[in-house]
């Protein structure tokens, strides 16, 4: 066939697949995987959840300048993702210049969403493990 009728095929399985798949509507306990977005999510839980790497990065850590440290002063030791040029140097939390409260709120719903299981992207963990020590 032709390169047009090529089109035509597509376009005819992008339509079945939008009927069938995308606007079709299954009730949860018919489901074995749930995509939805953190909104979508707000006020719902379930046994396991897997939150994805798409967020923007809500806090970056930088180096605290010498002149900044303080004495006793406790502060983060971060490895970032791959090789961190100052692994073990005394780190701080920024926030972006654009930061919005609501990136920060939409992070909260989507990790308070399981009831017995989080899986969270490994960058993530780092974050926490700063945080809160690594403890668990």
């Amino acid at each position: 066939g032709s390169s047009g009728d090529g089109g035509g095929q597509l376009a005819e399985l992008v339509d079945l697949f939008r009927e069938h798949v995308l606007r079709r509507r299954l009730a949860e306990d018919e489901c074995e995987v749930l995509l939805t977005t953190a909104c979508g999510a707000k006020g719902l839980e379930w046994d396991n959840v897997k939150v994805l790497d798409d967020y923007a990065k809500l806090m970056t850590f930088e180096r605290v300048p010498e002149e900044e440290l303080q004495q006793g002063g406790e502060y983060a030791s971060i490895q970032a993702e791959g090789a961190s040029p100052h692994r073990g140097a005394p780190m701080r939390f920024c926030l972006p210049g654009d930061w919005k409260g609501d990136e920060l709120n939409s992070w909260y719903v989507a990790v308070t969403r399981a009831r017995q299981r989080l899986q969270l992207p490994s960058r993530f963990w780092a974050l926490h493990d700063a945080v809160w020590g690594g403890g668990g």
